[in-house]
């Protein structure tokens, strides 16, 4: 599969707004998101659930990612205290990025996309590729996945986690191991068997060198990188990549995403092209787009990517 360099807005809205509805829902935000309906249903199954109970069962259940990652946040523990020291220190970052606003994260991302460009490296199978280019590079052919997951990586890295590096300066196998290894160890977690040891050892070494220690005073994504990755990245590269496929393919959606790369402001972002659109049943904007798409990526992690374009919009 080739695509254009639309790839470039895709990841910057899925990643910036992404992100945030991905804590939102993390510290049961009252919006109603797809993961939010679903919590509500829980809570018409279980109508008296304390926060306690939420978080032992939600603990209970991601028990697996404990002995395939060793981490140790509100994901997976049911102390009440790490919940809130783990949203209080989302909430921070979160912020962070927002306050910085849409401009300055579009050149986050713009960035992440020349750095995946300029990596030595070129695939040989050429199924499932995307072709990536700029005003400066023509274009260069990459394999779909594994592009997605490193922009996506680096964009949470620099532009969510704020570690501060040039983007330039990281090195691709770093970060390309990262994403390897943590696809691979989700995966190895679902299943019975013992998992090689060295995955986690590799993992944690390669993050280390994306994420450095600088001093004891570090701040808590610092010291424990892989607990804030994880849930950022984990479901937000499939939904980048679910969205870029669909934009490719889909004109109106990918007019609002070049719209929208012109003018990266809160406002264009939740009300669409209205001046472009006669009917009202055919205005389409980036938030509109967001919340058809992300169910339909984040339903199923066992597949591949490509997995969701079967069920169609």
């Amino acid at each position: 599969m080739f695509l254009p360099a639309l790839s470039t807005v895709v990841i910057l809205v899925l990643l910036y707004r992404g992100v945030a509805r991905l804590f939102k829902y993390k510290k049961m935000s009252p919006d109603l998101t797809y993961n939010q309906l679903m919590l509500e249903i829980t809570d018409i199954l279980h109508p008296n659930t304390s926060m306690e109970e939420h978080l032992k069962e939600r603990a209970e259940a991601n028990q697996r990612l404990v002995r395939a990652l060793h981490i140790s946040n509100t994901f997976v523990s049911a102390d009440i205290s790490v919940h809130k020291t783990f949203v209080g220190h989302a909430r921070l970052l979160l912020k962070g990025t927002q306050r910085r606003g849409w401009a300055h994260f579009q050149r986050i991302v713009a960035e992440a996309v020349e750095w995946q460009l300029s990596s030595p490296q070129l695939p040989h199978d050429q199924s499932h590729h995307i072709s990536l280019s700029t005003n400066q590079r023509k274009d260069k052919c990459f394999k779909f996945d594994s592009s997605i997951q490193n922009i996506t990586l680096v964009i949470v890295l620099i532009g969510i986690l704020q570690v501060d590096k040039p983007i330039q300066s990281l090195s691709h196998q770093d970060v390309t191991l990262v994403a390897e290894r943590i696809t691979t160890l989700w995966r190895l977690s679902k299943k019975p068997g013992p998992i090689p040891p060295v995955l986690l050892t590799e993992l944690t070494a390669h993050l280390r060198s994306l994420v450095p220690m600088n001093g004891v005073d570090d701040e808590l994504h610092f010291m424990e990188p892989l607990d804030f990755v994880i849930p950022t990245w984990e479901t937000l590269w499939r939904v980048v990549a679910t969205t870029v496929a669909y934009a490719y393919g889909d004109v109106a959606m990918r007019r609002e995403f070049e719209a929208f790369n012109a003018d990266p402001s809160e406002e264009r972002f939740r009300r669409g092209g209205w001046e472009d659109s006669v009917q009202k049943a055919d205005r389409v904007s980036v938030m509109g787009i967001l919340d058809t798409i992300q169910p339909k990526a984040t339903q199923n992690t066992n597949g591949p990517w490509h997995a969701y374009l079967d069920t169609g919009l």
